[in-house]
């Protein structure tokens, strides 16, 4: 059974791999290698390791042979090379011949799972995201707690309504992570949205356990969060962070096989356009007069091409807007992503390091983003060296700025 996820390579996606082996145009863009320089790590030596991996388990006619399971059990020698990648997406970007590369590396993650030979952490981390619903681990009814731990107000929960807010994880059950939650919150009531939360019916989005190779339990998770967003009649699901809103829109209908009856958003476009229309009261508001900067998350910019509008969001409530060096979809990743935290942490922190320094060097007094996990690791990445600057998500800006916060 554990060769029929083979069986997903097709003629195209070897022709994919084979050219990518014999260029090293993306190198110098890819974040883990930078840090690394192992050449197993750049996208052309992880396409080598690919093609490696599937051709020992075919025969020489290329049907997939049983025989050489053997082979295939040396998949641990090549893990590596697999999770040490963030999944920004850049290699993709950049690379000449058009080559969906993070396709490529969402199968060989499920490849590896299929064989049992995924990190033992991740393993972990797998197990108790299908057993809690959640990335962190606990009882998935403390998901809204965030709600009353700052006071929410007039919050309707899993009730019927216009719109969804999807939280996410992070969001939910991260403190540094949870004023994002509130001022989405503040936010939508204050545009006078008629919006709810799922509760304890939110569960993860799936997108890190398509990250670690498991497919089936990200398809368990979207039925789910499928199902709970229909049965409230919802016309639009948004939120603000950019892999859940990926997750969902991109994503979910490949895994329940049918498109959703709902409309996804990530926050900054559902701004972007309440702006506007001129939805959201912002009389007497008054702009920040510090130097702000933005990170463009990968999932928003890059794989959803969502740029203008957070930019759009910022220069409405801030005077002094400065762009970071390698941004929208040439951004540098933070590191944040592809959860690469739990395998390899120093890596992200180092690729923090070098981005954060790029604010530094711009003379920026705020760092903002548009992604809880961004925020995280930006603030590990100052953190780690010693540079004090605020990172606020841009949602908290635009809150703060409208005296909401």
């Amino acid at each position: 059974m554990r060769l029929e996820i083979l069986k997903e390579v097709s003629p195209f996606i070897m022709l994919q791999l084979e050219t990518c082996t014999k260029c090293a145009h993306c190198a110098e863009y890819c974040p883990t290698y930078e840090v690394l320089k192992k050449p197993q790590i750049m996208p052309g030596g992880r396409a080598s390791v690919m093609l490696k991996i599937i051709k020992s388990g075919m025969s020489p006619f290329l049907t997939f042979s049983r025989l050489k399971i053997e082979k295939l059990n040396e998949i641990e020698k090549y893990v590596e090379s697999v999770y040490e990648c963030a999944l920004c997406g850049r290699c993709m970007a950049v690379c000449p011949f058009g080559i969906q590369t993070d396709t490529l590396w969402e199968l060989f993650r499920k490849i590896v799972y299929r064989f049992n030979k995924h990190p033992s952490v991740l393993k972990e981390v797998d197990k108790f995201i299908l057993n809690t619903c959640n990335t962190y681990g606990v009882g998935n009814d403390a998901r809204a707690m965030w709600v009353d731990y700052l006071g929410l107000e007039n919050v309707k929960m899993n009730e019927c309504s216009d719109v969804v807010y999807f939280v996410g994880c992070t969001s939910s059950y991260k403190a540094v992570t949870q004023e994002i939650a509130y001022a989405t919150s503040l936010i939508l009531n204050h545009a006078g949205v008629n919006w709810t939360l799922l509760g304890e019916d939110e569960w993860c989005c799936g997108a890190p356990l398509l990250m670690i190779g498991d497919e089936d339990g990200a398809r368990n998770m979207a039925e789910h969060n499928v199902r709970a967003i229909e049965n409230l009649g919802a016309r639009l699901v948004i939120s603000a962070c950019p892999g859940c809103v990926r997750m969902i829109k991109q994503k979910y209908p490949f895994l329940i096989g049918r498109a959703l009856r709902f409309d996804v958003m990530h926050l900054m476009e559902f701004l972007d356009l309440y702006i506007k229309k001129e939805h959201i009261p912002l009389k007497g508001l008054e702009k920040e007069s510090a130097i702000v900067t933005y990170h463009d998350p990968c999932e928003l910019a890059r794989l959803s091409g969502v740029i203008d509008e957070p930019r759009r969001v910022i220069t409405t409530v801030a005077s002094f807007f400065k762009e970071m060096p390698e941004n929208k979809r040439d951004v540098r990743c933070c590191g944040g992503g592809g959860i690469l935290q739990a395998v390899n942490d120093e890596l992200r922190l180092n690729i923090a390091e070098k981005r954060v320094k790029q604010a530094q060097v711009l003379g920026a007094e705020i760092l903002t983003s548009a992604c809880p996990a961004c925020k995280i690791t930006l603030m590990d990445g100052l953190k780690k060296i010693g540079i004090k600057m605020q990172v606020l998500d841009v949602a908290e800006l635009f809150a703060r700025q409208l005296g909401l916060l």
